[in-house]
């Protein structure tokens, strides 16, 4: 028996609703009044954004719809073959979302692409370039922005690009000011106009990605304002409360959007966006609370605790949503945290007992956060989903109906119902998890001090094994226990204490295994018995990252050549397997995602090891023809092996699009194939979380090709901009031919 809503006929029931009870996630068939679209489940003007609610006790012992998400516990269960998974992530793979993310991301990526290699362009100093001339020139290209904005429609998406390419080129103008007069102004004076400048185009645009930008710009503004013009001139207690403001500013930005903005305007509807002001003000709170609180002496850490509860407050009373409140709980854990640290500065020969306290500290904090995350998801559906649907129509998750899905996949209709209709044992969203792990993880740290001080003082051990025999009954015990447990708190604990146990034991045993290659293999055991025994996303993406590293760390202590293009190899290999592959009756999702992940990753830690030693180097920058080459045969050999059983024409991407994909993809630098990799799976897989992680990666490769050692500035513009513009040509071909089928 569960809360739900009394189903009037089978032909009204319109999908499902998924909400926690008791931490227990809980799927509830809904009704929609008036008439809706089953595919998209859009909400049509008759129904007014209304739902018919009628609580009552109903017995959901049959479930009508299947989603993507649901094909795990269908796997998990034993119901559905290992060779059939690819079948129907295809099937529940939401086709309209996804053309329309394409036809962005390739929009967003060609943009990008063309406006930083404009950038990089304007960076070189022309000593031969006249002044006015390189004002004409920009000044040409932002009034051929605007107008090309005005020609595609100011709310159409390539008008809306061309807008953000305008407000982008006035940042541009100001560098080239500054370059031809070589002005003395500060460097937050630049970004201070440019935010003002470009506020009418943030105003006219009416597209909460371009309000991104200008938000950055502004926050650039003050943060540098803050940095290089208050504290370089000892105003540290104004610069706190600037920062603290900016937090408090950013709170009723978030409450203006909410209550006056997104009820009237339709393009102000995005979770995205609250989110994303919410870790802002976060982010600016702790650094006014941990400046204030360390440094300064004043009582303005009040102040960012103060806005931090106001927050929290605000979202759970007025405008919740599980990912806003996790994200808010989560600041304000990250703050209080601090109080018991503050015990460190007077720490002598009291460590021990330090660390102990902060030990039983920092576990307290993270049963209250278990505790106030438990809470969060058992917050009624109504205001948790309802209103979220009622915002954002576009957040309801494409379903098909299970009558369809079962006869085009040949599993039992009944079987299949039944094992939904019993999904009450589902984990929290991975982002609870990743806050617990992270809150475990520190945890752990002092654990291991605390508990390794007190052995070593109490017992006198003076042989580093002993820990490792201490370490391999912690970690073996905790795995044991793990296993069994389902109390959300006790699994991170254990979780905690399995990282405890594996570090002791590498600290125990380091000593007597005299070899690098040794303590390798060590680890790498320890990794895997952690990811095939613990079924935990967190350990899993943890374990999985720790194997790909250790295996980059042998390579790298070896001097193999190619190292880069190696673990793309063996890193892609293995993903792509566990990501699409069940291997008996699990899914290793989160390892997956850590093996794509991990050659962008291995880029970024070489990128700033090499910085750091002071010998950066072409070939980490710059791929050579051969490493292209390699990456062009992964991305290719994944597309085709993630479209197995499909004909040339299904492709996904289609084969006419790919193509032009991967002739970019030859040009792009520093690593973007890898990101590339990530967006393509994410795209063919129907894996958001892929996708977005990709995009962010590639942002930040475009970024560090700008500090390319083996290119001039000139050289990267013409890379940049030769990409851009192949990308464009894809979105051209793949928008074109949208229209025509539509």
């Amino acid at each position: 028996m569960a809360y739900g809503y009394r189903k009037v006929a089978d032909s009204d029931i319109c999908g499902v609703i998924n909400h926690v009870s008791g931490g227990q996630e809980i799927r509830e068939p809904f009704v929609l009044c008036g008439y809706a679209e089953i595919d998209s489940l859009r909400l049509s003007e008759n129904c007014a954004n209304q739902l018919i609610v009628r609580p009552e006790r109903v017995n959901l012992t049959k479930v009508s719809t299947v989603s993507w998400n649901d094909i795990s516990l269908i796997v998990e269960r034993g119901y559905l073959p290992s060779h059939q998974y690819l079948n129907a992530v295809s099937l529940l793979r939401d086709e309209g979302f996804w053309k329309d993310w394409a036809v962005r991301a390739l929009l967003a990526i060609s943009v990008g692409h063309i406006l930083s290699g404009i950038i990089f362009l304007f960076a070189f100093n022309w000593n031969g370039l006249p002044e006015m001339a390189k004002f004409a020139l920009v000044g040409s290209g932002i009034l051929a922005c605007l107008i090309a904005w005005v020609l595609a429609k100011l709310d159409s998406p390539t008008g809306q690009a061309f807008a953000v390419g305008a407000t982008v080129l006035v940042g541009v103008m100001f560098a080239v000011l500054g370059q031809a007069y070589q002005t003395p102004a500060m460097i937050h004076t630049p970004f201070v106009f440019w935010a003002i400048l470009t506020l009418p185009f943030a105003l006219a645009s009416r597209n909460l990605a371009h309000w991104t930008v200008w938000l950055v710009i502004l926050i650039v503004a003050i943060t540098t304002y803050s940095n290089s013009g208050l504290r370089q001139s000892g105003y540290h207690l104004i610069a706190n409360m600037l920062n603290i403001a900016v937090s408090g500013g950013l709170i009723v930005m978030l409450i203006v959007l909410d209550k006056i903005l997104s009820p009237r305007l339709v393009w102000a509807h995005a979770e995205w966006f609250r989110i994303l002001l919410v870790l802002a003000v976060i982010v600016f709170a702790f650094i006014g609370f941990t400046e204030s609180f360390w440094d300064t002496g004043h009582g303005l850490w009040l102040l960012s605790l103060g806005l931090i509860c106001g927050l929290l407050t605000y979202l759970y009373y007025l405008k919740p949503s599980l990912e806003t409140l996790a994200l808010a709980g989560f600041g304000l854990f990250t703050l209080v945290a601090q109080f018991a640290f503050k015990l460190l500065e007077n720490a002598d020969e009291l460590i021990v007992g330090i660390f102990f306290l902060l030990f039983i500290w920092m576990s307290g904090l993270t049963l209250g956060l278990v505790k106030a995350f438990r809470h969060f998801a058992t917050l009624p559906s109504l205001r948790l989903r309802i209103e979220a649907l009622n915002v954002n129509d576009d957040g309801i998750r494409f379903v098909m109906s299970l009558p369809e899905f079962c006869g085009k996949t040949g599993l039992a209709e009944s079987e299949i119902s039944d094992v939904l209709a019993s999904d009450v044992e589902r984990s929290h969203p991975w982002y609870m998890q990743l806050f617990l792990a992270v809150a475990g993880v520190v945890t752990a740290v002092l654990g291991v001090g605390s508990f390794g001080g007190i052995l070593w003082i109490t017992m006198e051990i003076e042989n580093l094994i002993s820990f490792g025999i201490l370490g391999g009954f912690v970690f073996g015990f905790s795995i044991f226990e793990r296993r069994r447990t389902i109390s959300l708190y006790a699994q991170n604990m254990l979780n905690t204490l399995i990282i405890v146990g594996g570090v002791l034991i590498a600290i125990g045993f380091r000593d007597k295994i005299d070899s690098f290659d040794a303590i390798i293999i060590l680890l790498l055991l320890l990794s895997l018995i952690v990811l095939t025994l613990v079924r935990d996303r967190i350990l899993e993406f943890l374990s999985a990252a720790a194997i790909i590293s250790l295996i980059s760390a042998e390579l790298y202590y070896w001097n193999v050549p190619m190292l880069r293009s190696i673990i793309l190899v063996i890193a892609t290999v293995l993903g792509v397997i566990l990501l699409t592959l069940p291997i008996g009756t699990r899914l290793y999702k989160a390892a997956g995602t850590a093996f794509m992940m991990a050659p962008a990753l291995l880029g970024i830690a070489l990128i700033h090891t090499q910085s750091l030693d002071g010998n950066a180097h072409f070939f980490i920058f710059s791929d050579d023809l051969l490493a292209r080459i390699i990456s062009l045969i992964v991305l290719l050999s994944c597309t085709i092996y993630l479209n197995k059983g499909k004909t040339i024409a299904a492709f996904n991407p289609p084969i006419t699009a790919l193509i032009p994909l991967l002739i970019g993809a030859a040009f792009v630098p520093l690593g973007g194939a890898s990101a590339l990799l990530l967006m393509l799976v994410g795209y063919i897989f129907g894996s958001q979380a892929l996708a977005i992680i990709g995009t962010l990666l590639q942002i930040y490769f475009i970024t560090m090709f700008y500090y390319d050692l083996g290119l001039d500035l000139v050289t990267k513009s013409i890379i940049l901009c030769l990409s851009g513009l192949v990308f464009l040509g894809v979105w051209v071909f793949v928008r074109q031919k949208r229209e025509v089928l539509a």
